[in-house]
């Protein structure tokens, strides 16, 4: 279980990144040769790790994980994921470097080589990094270290709302999140004004609208199994999510959120999409 340690983790959290807004004015899209190398392109992208080197060798991260590193829309807040723990800093972005503050982190206990990439990201952060952009691709370097990253938008577009199926991944109660229980799963589909799949333990079905950004839940009916109570403890979180009512929803790239009114939300990952993403 993870608690929230400064205003920007709530995002990365919820989102799997720290910043998800609209795109600046002008944005320069895959094959735009117009330069964007201002402080101001990186504002509200996410940027995903492509390639990873030390002093000219490649550098292996962990199977199925990336580099995750996402700007808010003014600039002034950088979030960051390595396969592990959600990071979230202030950030001064001036024409060669990335100046990286005081940086937080989420408390999810993870295998320790996942926690070993966690401690070799914070360190290349905290070194302030130069930076360059060209279109959609960041390149960061300190030392002997570069990584090449490219927007997320054009290395991982969103996946349709209606007709995935959606694995549910992040519990979150208000500023609280946590990994759903170790060997629970719950899934959800929508499709032809209906919510169909499993809530941890029973089955569910139900009737609802999907608009922009909002799913307006009609009815929702379950079987009546007794199940472990991780399942049930599980199936719990996800009804409060989708009690009848107004949920709202993001995506971005293979990552739903639903966020309820009363602060409940869940995130779920479009199926056969590794935890952050495979690396191309």
């Amino acid at each position: 279980m993870t608690r929230r340690a400064g205003p920007i983790l709530l995002a990365a959290l919820v989102l799997l990144t720290a910043a998800c807004g609209e795109e600046p004015a002008g944005p320069a899209g895959p094959g735009d040769d117009r330069a964007r190398e201002g402080p101001e392109a990186l504002w509200g992208r996410t940027f995903l790790s492509v390639a990873v080197t030390e002093d000219g060798a490649e550098r292996a991260l962990v199977e199925g994980t990336r580099i995750e590193l996402s700007f808010d829309d003014d600039g002034r807040n950088l979030g960051a994921h390595a396969g592990c723990n959600h990071m979230g800093a202030e950030v001064e972005i001036d024409g060669e470097r990335l100046r990286v503050g005081d940086i937080a982190q989420t408390l999810i206990g993870c295998p320790s080589d996942l926690e070993e990439q966690d401690r070799w990201l914070d360190g290349f952060l905290r070194s302030d990094p130069r930076w360059s952009l060209a279109g959609d691709a960041l390149t960061l370097t300190s030392g002997g270290t570069e990584i090449e990253l490219v927007d997320r938008r054009a290395a991982e577009p969103d996946a349709p709302v209606e007709g995935t199926r959606w694995e549910v991944t992040t519990i979150v109660d208000g500023e609280i999140a946590s990994s759903v229980p170790a060997g629970t799963a719950a899934h959800v589909e929508l499709a032809d004004g209906r919510l169909t799949g499993s809530g941890g333990c029973n089955e569910l079905d139900g009737r609802v609208t999907v608009a922009d950004r909002t799913i307006e839940v009609h009815e929702l009916t379950t079987t009546d199994m007794a199940c472990e109570p991780d399942a049930m403890t599980l199936e719990q979180a996800v009804l409060a999510v989708l009690a009848p009512g107004t949920v709202g929803y993001e995506v971005e790239g293979p990552v739903l959120t639903l966020t309820h009114p009363s602060g409940a939300g869940l995130v779920l990952r479009a199926a056969g999409v590794g935890r952050t993403g495979a690396s191309p």
